[in-house]
């Protein structure tokens, strides 16, 4: 027993140290009463807390022309919104738009396909894809809109949205640091 408490600072010392720990902070000092652990002193945490939410929509397009909107709430759980978006259609075109909770448009993109093309031999089917990644560090609260409006569109829309909660998110900012 007295030869396994000799080893418990060795053990938390390799347990400390790989969670960020430099040499200096990992210095362990243990006191031990009748064979049993009392006291851990000068361990310092250097936690970073991280909270991530991802939703991902797929919307099939079968010869649609009707404008859809995809809200996306966001809250003050989160400091961080990202969106990717990724269209891929086969005959038409599809306008995607990004809009914040004030309805200022943030982003968007248009896609187009004339469809199918004829060789001299075959027929060759066209796809044609885009892709839209945008984030915002502190986003506005309250409701984001996606609004898609395809016209005799044939094909996908992905949809990726991504909220996430980082503890240190300014760091860089606070700290002067680039």
């Amino acid at each position: 027993m007295k030869t396994m408490i000799k080893h418990i600072p060795i053990l938390l010392y390799c347990l400390v140290l790989p969670f960020g720990q430099s040499l200096a902070q990992s210095a362990v000092t243990t006191t031990a009463n009748k064979g049993s652990i009392t006291a851990i002193t000068g361990v310092e945490a250097n936690t970073q807390e991280e909270v991530r939410i991802s939703r991902d929509r797929i919307i099939e397009l079968q010869n649609e022309s009707k404008a859809s909107e995809t809200k996306v709430n966001i809250t003050d759980e989160y400091n961080f919104l990202s969106f990717k978006i990724a269209a891929s259609l086969e005959q038409g075109n599809a306008q995607i738009e990004i809009f914040d909770p004030k309805g200022e448009k943030k982003g968007g993109f248009t896609v187009s396909s004339d469809g199918n093309h004829t060789g001299p031999k075959s027929s060759i089917k066209e796809r044609v894809r885009g892709e839209l990644a945008k984030s915002f560090r502190h986003p506005t609260k309250g409701d984001w809109i996606i609004r898609t409006k395809p016209s005799s569109a044939y094909g996908v829309i992905q949809i990726q949205t991504s909220q996430v909660y980082q503890e240190n998110l300014d760091f860089n900012k606070a700290t002067g640091k680039k």
